[in-house]
């Protein structure tokens, strides 16, 4: 594979960022912390469970999601690769399928067992507070489809009444309400929002110089939630709902000269969450939430898919150690054409135990591990963390993933295809080492070094006159991520780089290459009543597989977005984007070229 030489532009900002962070003129009120006795090494949080290995929160203000497009957000993040066009992805280390990655919102399980994993449907990003994000398998923990890592979506707590209005490029219209309902001992919000876009937009192929108009794109979404929190006496309890419709059009892809599809789709959430504190030593959580989604479409019939979700975990500190047992339980029920015509059920419980163990005053030792109730799958991981007199924290882990192969590959059966009900899940096993520090108040640095293995991937075979799918595929992903940030109440910036070898070790494993380089840059200064930010993002060394299984290049790609925001009244401002100004082609998936220039007005308001 031709290796392509690295953007020197974006490097060269790189090193100036850097060395304006390490500028002692720029710094000049920031004084670096004296070492202080460390008497306890904190662990991260993400969901209900603590862990070992470092999560990482991007605000609100960093994602900029009502400005652009989460997956645009997501890009910008080492080690972390997304798209909506042709099918939704995420993607954690090379991961590449959705359904490799446990995403929720405010905690709740997003991911079905129809091999699509979290639908977007579901994912509030019109009043998205933060996003926590955990790299790696995490299945011991989270339990199925944390194969690659966790994305936590987290709702922003309204203080007031909220507003904004929004108009961008390909017509695109945007409207949200958000309103507070607060009591003595219980906080509750409602929002709703409103989206629509014609979609249609100019492209470019840089791997080919194709250029054309894709079409059709238009969707209208329509979305409300409400959530509700408290607490009596030793309870605290909290419930979650959300309801929303997505109309519009999916094009086929550019090499394929088809109407594409519309599509008419609906879906409900309902969550319950609660946290019995017993004694002083024990406490009990549990959480219960139902998920719906209907998905119809001109061409291939009515989809329906239900599941529920409960989970349970109890734990006791014995002084210093703290043990957790777990259970987490779901049933889930679809209905297709490519299933038999009464449907198919899914059952799946999962078993499991964690323990952290405080080694002296400034280690953490936490382990833990997940049984399976369809294979027997067992999911260990063990994780280590600790903080010297300098307060540089050390992390190293080892933990295993899985995903089970969904209803289509076990059960599907249609023309030319038939199901594998003996698929074996597929799994990953991971090592992570790394560091991090708060060098002074305002600046904070990270590395992670990384080392995975995924084996028993799923892919395709001719057997007899049928497809199946059957275990065949392995790979391998190693590599190692970098970011700084600084934050100061006139000046915020970040840095990410990441570098993936994402390779197969197996000659028919189905897993592509994604980008051996990644890189971003944010910068945002704030005047007054004014702020401005600039972020580049850079991927290079990225390809795809195309019909015919072969990989192909994608070229690199490089995008500026500009965004703005003026500050009219403490009640209103207005805030701007220009994203991809310079109009660089990009094709995250093979045949389905990303939007290019684009911009978005919004106008906010609070009561």
């Amino acid at each position: 594979m031709e290796m392509r030489a690295p953007n020197t532009k974006l490097f060269f900002y790189f090193l100036l960022l850097l060395l304006c962070f390490l500028n002692p003129a720029l710094a000049q009120d920031v004084q670096k912390l004296e070492p202080t006795e460390v008497v306890a090494t904190p662990l991260d949080a993400i969901g209900s469970r603590d862990t070992t290995r470092p999560v990482q929160i991007i605000t609100e203000s960093e994602l900029k999601t009502e400005q652009r497009r989460y997956t645009d957000a997501l890009n910008s993040l080492g080690g972390v690769q997304a798209r909506l066009e042709g099918s939704p992805i995420i993607s954690i280390r090379g991961s590449q399928s959705s359904a490799r990655t446990l995403v929720m919102q405010d905690g709740i399980p997003l991911n079905f067992s129809d091999g699509v994993g979290f639908n977007p449907l579901f994912v509030a990003t019109e009043n998205l507070g933060s996003l926590a994000l955990l790299r790696g398998p995490s299945s011991s923990l989270f339990g199925r489809d944390a194969m690659s890592g966790v994305l936590d979506f987290q709702s922003q707590q309204l203080e007031r009444p909220k507003f904004y209005s929004g108009y961008g490029s390909f017509n695109t219209q945007q409207n949200f309400v958000g309103v507070p309902i607060k009591s003595e001992n219980t906080s509750a919000q409602v929002t709703a929002y409103q989206t629509r876009t014609d979609g249609n937009f100019p492209y470019r192929v840089q791997r080919n110089s194709a250029s054309g108009t894709r079409a059709r794109n238009d969707s209208e979404l329509l979305r409300s939630t409400l959530s509700a929190q408290g607490q009596a006496d030793r309870v605290q309890w909290k419930t979650y709902h959300l309801i929303a419709r997505q109309i519009g059009s999916t094009p086929q892809d550019i090499n394929t000269p088809a109407a594409g599809t519309a599509f008419n789709n609906w879906g409900s959430l309902s969550a319950f969450s609660a946290n019995v504190k017993i004694d002083e030593t024990i406490n009990l959580k549990s959480r219960t939430s139902f998920k719906y989604l209907d998905q119809r479409y001109n061409d291939q019939g009515t989809g329906r898919s239900q599941s529920l979700r409960q989970g349970l975990a109890l734990s006791k500190k014995f002084e210093q150690v703290r043990f957790e047992i777990f259970d987490d339980y779901s049933t889930e029920f679809f209905r297709a054409g490519y299933l038999n015509s009464e449907g198919q059920s899914v059952n799946l419980n999962e078993v499991g135990a964690s323990v952290q163990i405080p080694l002296g005053e400034s280690v953490t030792l936490q382990s833990a591990v997940r049984v399976t109730n369809d294979t027997g799958t067992v999911l260990p991981s063990v994780g280590v963390t600790g903080v010297d007199e300098n307060e540089w924290r050390y992390f190293a882990n080892y933990a295993e993933g899985y995903r089970p192969a969904d209803v289509t590959q076990k059960y599907g059966s249609f023309f030319g295809f038939l199901g594998n009900p003996s698929l074996r899940p597929e799994r990953s096993r991971e090592f992570d080492i790394g560091f991090e520090k708060n060098v002074t108040r305002e600046v904070l640095i990270h590395f992670e070094a990384f080392s995975r293995d995924t084996f028993d991937l799923f892919d395709t075979r001719m057997i007899g006159e049928n497809l199946t799918y059957q275990n065949v595929g392995r790979g391998r992903a190693s590599g190692f991520e970098f970011r700084s940030e600084f934050h100061r109440s006139d000046l915020n910036g970040n840095i990410n780089l990441a570098y993936l070898k994402n390779e197969q070790l197996d000659p028919v494993a189905s897993l592509p290459l994604s980008p051996q380089v990644q890189a971003s840059l944010f910068l945002e200064k704030t005047w007054s009543t004014w702020s401005i930010g600039a972020q580049e993002t850079y991927w290079t060394s990225y390809y795809d597989r195309d019909s015919f299984n072969q990989l192909i290049d994608m070229g690199a790609w490089n995008t500026l977005d500009l965004f703005s925001r003026h500050r009219f009244t403490n009640n209103f401002n207005l805030r701007f984007s220009a994203l991809n100004i310079f109009d660089h082609p990009r094709e995250l998936r093979f045949g389905y070229p990303e939007p290019q220039r684009s911009f978005l007005i919004v106008g906010e308001a609070t009561l």
